[in-house]
């Protein structure tokens, strides 16, 4: 058995160094994906003598991500473990080994950080955290946290395709499907060390989309088709009570006529919409 460690960057002059001489105390397999770093990164890694992976342009830390599993698809043997953590030094090295515990030891195939035991995280990061374990339906009290480990297995059964920060709810979503058996394990997280490049606002709403893309892609009929229907029944109904009125008073009531258009027209986007994500999700089934 033998531990890969993943390290996606961008922009980590700063903290790689630290990050891969404390990690190789653990392992001599470490891979540092630069994600389009315009600062001194990629130098350090070359200097560092480390397997690297270059993006020329950012990408994104879910397609980081991407590019560390594909790798240790190619590369890991059965009983091997991968651990992915940050580059701007919150997560501590020292904990690989804790991480891998639970893999270790047959408890499960994904071992996943949780920094609100061990460390005073803001509270709006637990709230957050949380909320997006509940609307995903998991147990897991740190949703969010990008310090983790998984089997050979685990990642030889993920199909990933999420290029943002969404990356950590679309991996909970395959282990979920995948029925992998999942842990959390609690990890150091200094919060006084670089915080993402990614500003908050956009972090956030990049959760979002692909949270909405996750719901809306597994059940298109649904979370589309059924607005779209009550928007087109609502507009039937409203055009014809704008046609009652207009025939009894010979007067077209203009804010029923909107209300009829509208409905109409949203329905049908809506319906449109539901139609052809529900032929994507059969034809390029998001599995």
């Amino acid at each position: 058995m033998s531990i890969l460690v993943g390290i996606p960057a961008f922009n980590a002059e700063s903290t790689i160094e630290e990050i891969v001489v404390k990690s190789s105390q653990y392992t001599d397999n470490i891979l540092v994906v630069n994600d389009g770093s315009t600062d001194k990164t990629s130098a350090i890694i070359k200097e560092l003598g480390i397997n690297i992976v270059t993006h020329e342009k950012k990408k994104g830390y879910g397609t980081a991500l991407q590019s560390i599993f594909n790798y240790a698809k190619e590369t890991m043997n059965e009983k091997d473990i991968l651990v992915i953590l940050d580059s701007d030094g919150q997560h501590d090295p020292d904990d690989i080994s804790k991480l891998c515990e639970p893999i270790q030891n047959g408890i499960a195939d994904v071992s996943t950080g949780t920094r609100f035991e061990l460390s005073q995280a803001p509270k709006h990061r637990k709230i957050i955290s949380k909320a997006f374990a509940r609307i995903m339906k998991t147990n897991l009290e740190d949703s969010q946290c990008g310090f983790r480990a998984y089997s050979s297995k685990a990642v030889e059964m993920m199909n990933l395709h999420e290029n943002g920060w969404g990356m950590s709810l679309e991996i909970l979503r395959e282990t979920k499907r995948l029925g992998l058996p999942i842990t959390e394990v609690p990890i150091k997280c200094d919060y006084n060390k670089n915080s993402h490049s990614t500003g908050a606002l956009q972090h956030g709403s990049s959760l979002v989309e692909s949270l909405l893309w996750l719901v809306i892609f597994r059940r298109p009929l649904t979370i589309l088709g059924i607005p779209a229907l009550l928007l087109l029944v609502g507009s039937l109904v409203s055009a014809s009570f704008t046609l009652y009125l207009y025939v009894t008073l010979n007067y077209l009531v203009l804010s029923w006529a909107l209300i009829t258009i509208s409905c109409l027209i949203v329905g049908m986007l809506l319906a449109f919409s539901a139609i052809l994500f529900y032929v994507m999700s059969r034809r390029f089934p998001y599995e």
